[in-house]
């Protein structure tokens, strides 16, 4: 397996990537798991107290939608897209990344 030397975004520390789109060493991954993991805890608890509501994708307007946070310090502040539109979204993101 080829191992990419990389930068962690997270902390800045230098380390070995197995993927091009990894972004962080494995304890900013798994502290960044556990950001994410609490962003959609509290989404979905808003939405079954019915406290935000989903919406249609934001594109399309495909009625069966997704949430998409782009800051998880805010995590009833998303986006809504279908899944076409989301994965399309996060494929976007990867190139960018890929780009930096």
């Amino acid at each position: 397996m080829l191992l990419i030397e990389k930068t962690c975004v997270g902390c800045g520390v230098a380390y070995k990537a197995n993927t091009a789109t990894q972004q962080r060493c494995n304890p900013c991954r798994e502290a960044w798991g556990k950001i994410v993991q609490d962003a959609g805890n509290i989404l979905r608890r808003a939405l079954r107290h019915g406290e935000i509501s989903r919406l249609p994708c934001e594109r399309c307007g495909h009625p069966r939608s997704l949430a998409h946070h782009e800051d998880y310090s805010k995590p009833l502040e998303v986006i809504w897209l279908c899944a076409t539109h989301h994965r399309r979204l996060h494929a976007a993101l990867e190139r960018q990344a890929e780009k930096v």
